[in-house]
């Protein structure tokens, strides 16, 4: 019975553990994919700004 009873907190308690676990990887994509938003953002930037740059690279 105390067996029982300690497997059932141990279940639980990893499943605690990965509700964790999936909150922080849900976090993480959320801050990668602001990244590269942003890496897009500046890269089109840096095209557009390269784009109106001289042949002769002059400024």
């Amino acid at each position: 019975m105390l067996a029982t009873a300690q497997g059932h907190v141990d279940a639980e308690r990893l499943r605690r553990m990965g509700e964790g676990l999936t909150a922080q990887v849900r976090q993480a994509r959320l801050g990668l994919e602001e990244a590269v938003a942003d890496a897009r953002r500046l890269l089109a930037e840096a095209r557009r700004l390269a784009a109106r740059r001289p042949p002769d690279g002059r400024t």
